[in-house]
């Protein structure tokens, strides 16, 4: 897969960006970083917000993708109550400054188990939805600089862009400025990607590869 490329040349503690809109179904993208991950060997940790990796796992099965492939995966859940795969932590929502200390309280402990992780995140777009001021805006995305570079894991941040604009615009240029990587699926006469920005010039040598 042209993906698998772009994976090999990300470096653990990346922050990887991936912007998609409400008419795209990034299912697939997740599919195929479950799958790169496996073959590589490496720790595989999803982040589910809000029941988001539900709706994932249901597109899946529709699009006639083996969604078994997340049955036994190691699973963080914040909110929602629609279980996918194997949830090792539960974070309550209540409001965003209580749910970010009680993260913040357990996710080093979490991270101290973990060797090489591919930490994919679903559903924050919906997360930043339930901030009340610009406070908590802000809190969220301090939690996720803090995490930002952490050799343990390359985090990827699966964004809908159009949820953002039409709400909170200005968090996603927050969001472009913290990743190191950022990456724009779209879909013209078939799925595919841009690479928007990266600090990473393994990442820009890796897209000149796809494209010859």
């Amino acid at each position: 897969m042209k993906t698998d490329i772009i994976w090999d040349s990300l470096k653990f503690g990346e922050t990887v960006l991936l912007e998609h809109d409400s008419l795209m179904f990034p299912y697939k993208e997740l599919a195929e970083l479950i799958v790169w991950s496996k073959k590589r060997g490496y720790t595989l940790v999803i982040e589910d917000v809000l029941d988001t990796l539900y709706t994932y796992k249901s597109q899946m099965e529709l699009a006639g993708i083996d969604s078994k492939i997340l049955d036994n995966i190691k699973v963080l859940k914040t909110g929602g109550r629609l279980e996918v795969g194997n949830v090792m932590r539960r974070f309550q929502v209540s409001d965003i400054l209580s749910l970010i200390k009680e993260f913040e309280m357990n996710y080093e402990h979490i991270l101290s188990r973990i060797e090489h992780a591919t930490v994919p995140i679903v559903g924050l777009d919906k997360l930043f939805l339930l901030a009340e001021s610009k406070l908590e805006i802000l809190a969220l995305v301090n939690t996720l600089a803090r995490y930002a570079g952490s050799r343990k894991r390359t985090a990827f941040y699966f964004i809908n862009t159009a949820v953002l604009m039409n709400s909170i615009p200005y968090v996603v240029p927050l969001l472009e400025e913290l990743a190191s990587t950022v990456i724009k699926i779209y879909k013209d006469d078939e799925k595919t990607f841009e690479i928007m920005k990266s600090t990473n010039n393994r990442v820009w040598k890796a897209l000149q590869m796809i494209k010859q």
